[in-house]
């Protein structure tokens, strides 16, 4: 298995999450596909105390599944939405860090 990491910045605690703010529906169907074909095992995102951090952490079969899913060509557009959502307001994407266990 391998557990991925990642951190989002953002400036002040009044600027909204991507997933405050962006329709999800669909994006949260697709992940679904990826727990019920035990790709995905599990995710946890937690928050600083000050809130201006987000962290992402997934559990997942092996890299081979969570590629799959990065370049998935329905996540894609999301991806892209978010980027530019969060490029709009001045968040921050840290990379990927990828950890074996």
């Amino acid at each position: 298995m391998i557990k991925i990491k990642r951190e989002y910045t953002r400036p002040a605690v009044d600027i909204p999450w991507h997933g405050e703010v962006l329709p999800s529906y669909e994006f949260k169907m697709k992940l679904q596909t990826y727990i019920d074909s035990n790709k995905h095992i599990s995710y946890n995102i937690t928050y600083s105390e000050d809130g201006l951090k987000m962290f992402y952490e997934g559990i997942w079969i092996d890299r081979a599944a969570f590629d799959e899913y990065d370049v998935d060509p329905d996540l894609v557009p999301y991806w892209e939405l978010r980027n530019q959502y969060y490029d709009s307001v001045g968040i921050t994407i840290g990379p990927k860090i990828f950890e074996d266990i």
